[in-house]
C-alpha cells in the first residue's frame, strides 16, 4: 500500500525532475503487529494514532486541491507535467478511499514502519525514475512466507521490525528493536541488527513531541542510517 505523505513529495518533485540514470528498487516495509511498552508510556498511544488519522484527512484534502487546480496557474512549460501530477493525484485519491479502513485502523506501533517508509522514499525518490517503497501487512507475510512474498510481488528487499520494546533505563526511556533486511537476490537476511531509540527530539524530520513518538522516530533515524548505505552499496 502506497504511503500518502510521500505521494505528495513525488507529485511535487515530478514538476522539477532531472534526467539521469539511477538504480530503482522495490522495497516492502512490514507493519509490526505488536510492541511491549512501559505502562506509563501508554497514554501516548492515542496521540500517535490520532495524529496519523488527521494526516490522512489533511492529505486527502490536499489531493483534492491538486485535482481541482487549473493548469493555467502554472507557467506554460510546466503545465504538461502538472497535468500528469493531477492524474497521479486522482489515482492516489481513489486508492486512499478504497483503503480508508486500513488507514483508519492504524496502530501506534506502525509508526516505525510508516515513518521508515517515508524517509526511504525521500532517500531513493529524489528524482525519477522512482523506486516503489511501501508498507505491507504482517498477515500477508505470515500467509505466504517472506521468501515467497518477495518473489510473488517482485520485491528486491523486505524490511521487518521485531521485538519492539520500550522500557525505563537510568530514569529515562529507551526502545530496542530487531531490524532485519531481506534480499530477494541473495535469498537471505542480509542485515539483522539491534537498534535503539531514545527520547531526544533532533529537529527537522526527526522532530517529535512526546516520549513514545520520540522513541519511534529516533529508532527510525538509526534504521535509515543502516538501510540506505547498505542498499546503495548493492547498486
Amino acid at each position: 500500500m502506497r504511503i500518502f505523505i510521500i505521494t505528495f513529495l513525488v507529485i511535487s518533485q515530478s514538476l522539477f525532475s532531472q534526467e539521469t540514470e539511477k538504480k530503482t528498487y522495490n522495497i516492502g516495509v512490514v507493519k509490526p503487529t505488536k510492541a511491549e511498552i512501559e505502562k506509563s508510556l501508554g497514554v501516548y498511544k492515542d496521540t500517535i494514532e490520532l495524529a496519523y488519522k488527521n494526516q490522512y484527512y489533511s492529505y486527502r484534502e490536499r489531493l483534492k486541491e491538486i485535482i481541482e487546480t487549473k493548469a493555467d496557474f502554472y507557467p506554460e512549460d510546466m503545465r504538461d507535467d502538472f497535468e500528469k501530477s493531477k492524474i497521479n493525484a486522482k489515482a492516489e485519491l481513489k486508492e486512499m478511499d478504497s483503503l480508508k479502513s486500513q488507514f483508519l485502523s492504524f496502530k501506534y506501533q506502525e509508526l516505525i514502519s510508516y515513518y521508515s517508509t517515508s524517509i526511504l522514499n525521500m532517500a531513493f525518490n529524489e528524482y525519477e525514475p522512482y523506486s516503489s517503497i511501501y508498507e505491507i501487512r504482517n498477515s500477508e507475510i505470515k500467509t505466504n512466507g517472506i521468501f515467497d512474498y518477495a518473489e510473488n510481488n517482485n520485491l528486491d528487499f523486505i524490511v521487518t521490525f521485531e521485538n519492539i520494546k520500550a522500557y525505563e533505563k537510568n530514569e529515562n526511556f529507551e526502545m530496542s528493536i530487531t531490524l532485519k533486511l531481506y534480499s530477494r537476490e541473495e535469498k537471505k537476511i542480509i542485515v539483522e541488527k539491534e537498534i535503539y531509540g531514545n527520547t531526544n527530539s533532533y529537529g527537522g524530520m526527526w522532530t517529535c513531541g512526546n516520549p513514545l513518538t520520540c522513541l519511534f522516530i529516533t529508532s527510525v533515524k538509526e534504521t535509515i542510517g543502516i538501510l540506505v548505505p547498505k542498499i546503495k552499496q548493492l547498486n
